[in-house]
């Protein structure tokens, strides 16, 4: 009697989206897999954090983890939010939000978009890549925010901030969103 194979989690977001090259081994692999809707992106965060022990409460800290990983400074202070640019296109009677793929920026034009746009505020934004952009707040923000590829494609009007009543709590140290 064979001993059971134990199972194997893989999350690879975006897997097959530019795959020209037949990959067999691949597509054998996937044929008995259980793979997750590409509409749940929010199941994926959690998936990540959780892998990694951290409890999936809401809010996830993807901001402040992901600034983490971008910048120099592996501990950065402060409350941080993602503040990716987007493409939105009018669409008759909605408003239709597009990743930056759409109208891709270079590095040189992130750096310098964020600067024309945080010159003479008091607050500081970041592009550390030209689709990763990061806005650090003061305190915690009192918004629920959605992931950018959860509204990719999507009419912004059901996804638009909204403005929580008690205050965030932070299950980093330092970080928030």
């Amino acid at each position: 009697m064979a001993a059971p194979v134990p199972d194997l989690t893989l999350i690879v977001p975006d897997l097959l989206r530019d795959t020209v090259t037949p990959l067999p081994a691949l597509a054998r692999l996937l044929a008995r897999s259980d793979p997750v809707p590409s509409g749940a992106v929010d199941f994926l965060d959690r998936q990540f954090f959780q892998l990694f022990g951290i409890a999936s409460g809401d809010p996830l800290p993807i901001a402040a983890v992901t600034h983490a990983l971008d910048s120099d400074d592996p501990a950065p202070s402060g409350w941080w939010i993602r503040a990716d640019p987007v493409y939105l296109h009018l669409d008759r009677s909605r408003l239709v939000l597009f990743d930056q793929r759409v109208l891709p920026l270079s590095n040189d034009d992130a750096v310098r978009l964020a600067a024309e746009i945080t010159n003479g505020s008091d607050f500081r934004l970041e592009a550390l890549y030209p689709s990763r952009w990061y806005l650090q707040l003061p305190e915690p923000a009192r918004i629920r925010t959605s992931t950018l590829a959860t509204v990719h494609g999507q009419d912004i009007r059901h996804y638009l901030p909204v403005r929580l009543v008690a205050s965030p709590r932070c299950r980093l140290s330092g970080c928030w969103a």
